[in-house]
């Protein structure tokens, strides 16, 4: 009878171990994957490798022969699966292809190119409109066991890297200093000038943090109090132009110094010149 107990709880313990290798080694999606929003992934099968980028570019197969490749760039996603051996499923590279074929022509896509299947692999490349963007799926099968999709939304990059000499001047010394032409003894803007008024609203639309101070200064000719208030006019019509260019009056302050802040010799044209100025300053 001993004996007899002995078997069967020997039985047990080995059934109970099966079981629980089975809960262990049983596939399990890598740490950080997920799937693409766009679709859901085939039944019985795992995530493995798993690849994100803002932006980057993929050679997607649109025909036979030469030049049968379009690269598209924009928001990229690369997805590995394979299938789970305890799923308990069978599927064939058709079967995976075809899915996400209809998938994709559920949502208003098409299939661009399908390359039929040729040895342990079989591929298919589609597109897939959307408002303002296109989406371009690349899926491939591979031996009835696993697939990856390759997925680019392509969109225009966000360019990060700004080119422009103003805003690396009022970023290092917190101030630049500008030569805007104005009409003799006017606030009015000349024609020639417009360029410099554009540059400025390119950089305040580079950098959306940046609030600046418009400063007039003059030269020492004329009636003090005259060029106090020339100076403050000149500034507040800067000013105006750049919100008429759409930047937001709250990011700009306007003053006037006239010709209390010379940075050169008055006593000389050169130096006046350099004295007729417009500063914008950094707030």
């Amino acid at each position: 009878m001993k004996a007899k107990n002995l078997i069967t709880m020997f039985c047990t313990v080995v059934t109970l171990l099966l079981i629980s290798s089975t809960v262990v080694f049983a596939l399990k999606d890598r740490a950080g994957f997920k799937d693409h929003e766009l679709f859901t992934r085939m039944p019985g099968f795992v995530g493995g490798e798993y690849k994100y980028s803002e932006f980057n570019k993929f050679d997607f197969l649109v025909s036979k022969g030469k030049n049968n490749r379009k690269t598209v760039e924009g928001r990229y996603t690369r997805l590995n699966y394979q299938i789970d051996p305890d799923s308990g499923r069978s599927v064939s590279n058709l079967q995976i292809i075809r899915n996400y074929e209809n998938a994709a022509k559920k949502l208003g896509g098409k299939v661009v190119f399908d390359d039929g299947g040729f040895g342990i692999f079989h591929g298919t490349t589609l597109m897939i409109p959307q408002p303002g963007k296109e989406i371009w799926v690349h899926v491939k099968a591979i031996a009835d066991k696993r697939f990856e999709l390759t997925i680019v939304e392509k969109e225009e990059m966000t360019q990060d890297v700004i080119a422009n000499p103003m805003l690396d001047k009022i970023r290092e010394s917190g101030k630049v200093t500008l030569y805007i032409n104005f009409d003799t003894a006017s606030a009015k803007i000349k024609p020639d000038s417009n360029a410099t008024i554009e540059e400025i609203v390119e950089m305040l639309n580079a950098d959306k943090t940046l609030n600046i101070s418009i400063e007039g200064h003059t030269d020492s000719t004329g009636d003090p109090a005259g060029n106090q208030r020339l100076s403050e006019m000149r500034a507040k019509s800067v000013m105006s132009a750049l919100i008429e260019k759409g930047i937001k009056a709250s990011r700009l302050t306007s003053k006037g110094f006239g010709r209390t802040k010379p940075v050169a010799d008055n006593k000389t044209e050169e130096g006046r010149a350099k004295n007729r100025r417009v500063e914008l300053v950094k707030r």
